[in-house]
């Protein structure tokens, strides 16, 4: 298998599989998850394409106007995976009450073996999970349209960036019995996701005068499947500012590029679930150190100043190359983009970060506001932002070095009390051939060493970039 990156407007991948191509979008998503420009079984970005049930993967399809003489029902005595009743399940299942004699194997998600789009596509494509769906909602704006004469949902980014990119999902109904229920029919349009519970599964439907997007449905009906694509390896989506590394276009812990995510202490890998105070923080207490110190009146001295890499909450949650970014990132992005404040919404604050870099100048990034968190409060949540580095502030070890910029004031390198909770903006390095490292101008070099940082959670609202080839 192979990916062609087209020229067309720059928008499209194809994935060659056998004789057909099937097209995605790169909707600039926290997750890097890519969605197909099409359903399963359509010819076209707004053909109806095939029905299925949950975890058949034999696909039915529609003669508009008729509603007898199917292939086949979808109802539970035709349900692949039951004994003809929907308490007699004999797969995805996670309560006895609805299982044959009991039957549970405690699944909740389609394996590829069940999954329409894998099957039919290739292993590298699946059926969307309910997370997806809703990062898809969150990350978009989703329109009501006919186009062409096909009523559906244009489904557009509006991640930085990314904002001229979209997917239209054509309006289609379900498929009950024999029967297929459209518009005319008062029925919502039904998408299926990989998510289950016992004789229900999720969907994501349209239109709702409420804007409640996911609904459930009974694992018997026939709905339509857009699948995703996803790279071999977990990716997230990161933006090449022409910098000296990748900046993710979400904070951790988020699946939204406006949302502030999650907040973390210094050096620890864990969701702040308690209070942020010196008595919950993991290496000890402002003057009994159990690592990172260099003071013996600060507790037990082991001289480390940098946070080793299995305790930088980037690399630890995203893998390796991600990283905390450090104060020469911080300063990089600062002088050469342009910062805009702005509010996107009603109630979402930050700055829009545009490239300066020759190049790369329509590249951005939105930073949202986050505040910081002490004991169990977010302060400052609309003006500022905080931010730690890798780096330990020797003379004062309880402290480790940091960032802070508001609506008001430039970036400031300071430090700050390890037990606070910061959010986290993580970066990439990039990863060039030997033979293609050169220093750019206007740029600091790609090969430049990266200091790595670490971190804990709150509550709140990464594609991997990966150069093709040598830069130019």
């Amino acid at each position: 298998m192979r990916h062609i990156y087209l020229t067309m407007i720059g928008l499209l991948a194809t994935m060659s599989i056998g004789a057909q191509e099937h097209e995605y979008v790169d909707l600039g998503l926290p997750s890097g998850t890519k969605w197909a420009t099409m359903n399963i079984g359509a010819d076209s970005v707004r053909g109806i394409g095939a029905f299925f049930s949950y975890g058949d993967v034999t696909p039915d399809y529609i003669t508009p106007g008729k509603t007898t003489d199917y292939e086949r029902s979808f109802d539970w005595s035709h349900y692949k995976w039951c004994e003809g009743q929907s308490d007699r399940l004999t797969k995805y299942c996670s309560n006895p009450t609805y299982g044959y004699q009991g039957f549970t194997d405690n699944l909740t998600t389609l394996l590829p073996e069940d999954d329409a789009a894998t099957t039919l596509w290739g292993e590298n494509w699946r059926t969307p999970t309910t997370d997806e769906y809703i990062e898809l909602e969150q990350n978009c704006q989703c329109d009501m349209v006919t186009e062409n004469g096909v009523m559906g949902m244009r489904i557009t980014s509006k991640v930085p960036g990314f904002e001229d990119r979209s997917i239209f999902l054509p309006y289609v109904g379900e498929r009950d019995s024999a029967r297929w229920k459209n518009y005319d029919d008062g029925i919502v349009s039904c998408y299926q996701t990989a998510t289950s519970s016992n004789t229900f599964c999720d969907i994501f439907a349209f239109p709702d005068q409420q804007g409640i997007f996911i609904h459930i449905i009974t694992r018997d009906e026939g709905c339509n499947v857009r699948a995703v694509y996803n790279e071999p390896q977990p990716q997230h989506t990161a933006v090449d500012l022409g910098l000296g590394v990748l900046w993710s276009v979400s904070n951790l812990g988020t699946m939204s590029f406006d949302g502030s995510g999650k907040y973390y202490t210094w050096g620890d890998t864990l969701k702040i679930t308690e209070r942020a105070t010196w008595d919950n923080y993991i290496y000890g207490t402002e003057n009994a150190l159990t690592k990172y110190n260099t003071k013996p009146e600060c507790g037990t001295v082991d001289n480390k100043t940098q946070l080793d890499a299995h305790d930088d909450i980037a690399t630890y949650q995203w893998g390796e190359g991600w990283h905390m970014p450090d104060t020469t990132d911080w300063k990089e992005l600062a002088e050469q983009c342009d910062w805009q404040w702005t509010t996107i919404g009603e109630d979402v604050h930050g700055f829009l970060i545009t490239s300066k870099v020759p190049g790369y100048e329509g590249k951005k990034i939105f930073l949202p506001t986050s505040g910081f968190v002490e004991d169990d409060r977010i302060y400052n949540f609309s003006t500022e932002f905080y931010y730690y580095t890798a780096r330990l502030d020797q003379d004062n070890p309880n402290k480790a070095i940091s960032v802070f910029f508001s609506d008001q004031d430039p970036l400031t390198i300071r430090s700050d009390f390890r037990y606070y909770g910061f959010a986290c903006r993580p970066v990439k390095d990039k990863q060039e051939p030997t033979s293609c490292r050169t220093i750019r101008q206007n740029t600091t070099p790609a090969t430049k060493y990266l200091t790595r940082g670490g971190a804990i959670m709150i509550r709140r609202n990464g594609v991997d970039y990966t150069l093709m080839g040598c830069p130019r």
